[in-house]
């Protein structure tokens, strides 16, 4: 066991879903994407007990609060992981990015990647991306209770996943043919996951054959835009997004709140918006046609009172800052 101090650093990405919330959770594949603004973590480890840990998140949304249960467990768990204990040293963590208030964007997943990244550097260990990888999917338990796996694999590649529940290959990547630009807007509002299943569960129940026709529909929309991600532009995945919000909102994980948001981003410009994540509040991803317009459409969106930022998707485990984002809104460098 580790007995000496350290000091490491680490990143993590947030994702956005294309297609499919929901209907993953009952076998149909969903695809997943990295957004810009990475969650950062610097962890320092000395002489002593307990953890201590420091959220910065900036001006959007509201801080995470330092003495989280669910974060220091996270950390626990993943510092077991590395062969330390916050028994025999004290371990200060500080994360910049988390953007709590930013409903179903992965931020969770991406904070235990970059404390996992962080840990592994303070302990001076050498770990591959899928070591990282598992180690944060235990931490993200935490969080999510039996997480799928899909938030914490684009967290720490940084590439766009093909997700399918219950297959004997559940995950695998996807390489665009070219850059996507995203815009995610945050209606202001929490998203409460395990209410929203709950009640899509019981539209499942209440209408079975109008459910499996939408799951049908939902993994032909996959399938569709799996083929544009390979070999089309980009701009075309905007009627399937359209689409895959409303059979989101047939469902019951929209509500009229966010469905005037997505009105909005396509009265705006957008090719194409949906919710993103759980729904019932939360984030909604817009797509723009290049970077010029992801940044005009943010900027409209901000106007409009809504936090939002622009990120651009190589499916490469690479990213770009949120051009719309005040400095306050941007991860400080920890170097």
């Amino acid at each position: 066991m580790l007995q000496r101090g350290g000091f490491g650093q680490g990143t993590g990405l947030r994702k956005a879903i294309l297609v499919n919330e929901h209907f993953v959770v009952y076998g149909v594949p969903a695809i997943a994407v990295p957004l810009g603004l990475p969650v950062r973590v610097s962890m320092r480890l000395f002489p002593g007990r307990g953890i201590e840990i420091h959220i910065f998140s900036g001006n959007q949304g509201p801080c995470a609060r330092s003495e989280d249960p669910d974060l220091h467990e996270a950390v626990r768990r993943i510092l077991a992981c590395c062969d330390v204990s916050s028994e025999s040293l004290a371990v200060r963590l500080e994360c910049w990015g988390f953007l709590p208030g930013w409903s179903g964007l992965g931020s969770s997943a991406a904070f235990c990647v970059a404390s996992a990244r962080a840990c592994a550097q303070a302990c001076g260990v050498s770990l591959d991306d899928e070591r990282i990888n598992a180690i944060a999917y235990e931490a993200e338990k935490v969080f999510a209770g039996n997480p799928s796996g899909i938030d914490n694999t684009v967290a720490t590649f940084g590439r766009v996943v093909w997700f399918t529940r219950g297959s004997t290959r559940p995950l695998s990547f996807l390489e665009p043919h070219g850059p996507i630009w995203l815009v995610v807007v945050n209606s202001g509002r929490p998203s409460r996951t395990r209410d929203q299943v709950q009640k899509v569960a019981r539209f499942r129940e209440s209408h079975p054959a109008r459910f499996e026709g939408l799951c049908r529909e939902a993994e032909a929309l996959a399938h569709q835009v799996r083929q544009i991600l390979a070999c089309s532009e980009p701009t075309e995945l905007g009627p399937l997004l359209n689409r895959s919000h409303e059979t989101l909102r047939e469902i019951g994980a929209s509500d009229p709140d966010l469905d005037r948001l997505v009105s909005l981003c396509r009265t705006k410009g957008a090719a194409g918006a949906k919710l993103t994540g759980a729904g019932g509040g939360g984030c909604v991803i817009a797509l723009a046609r290049d970077q010029r317009e992801a940044r005009l459409l943010a900027a409209e969106i901000e106007r409009e009172g809504y936090g939002s930022f622009a990120a651009s998707v190589t499916g490469e485990g690479s990213f770009s800052p949120a051009p719309s984002a005040t400095p306050n809104d941007r991860p400080h460098n920890l170097s």
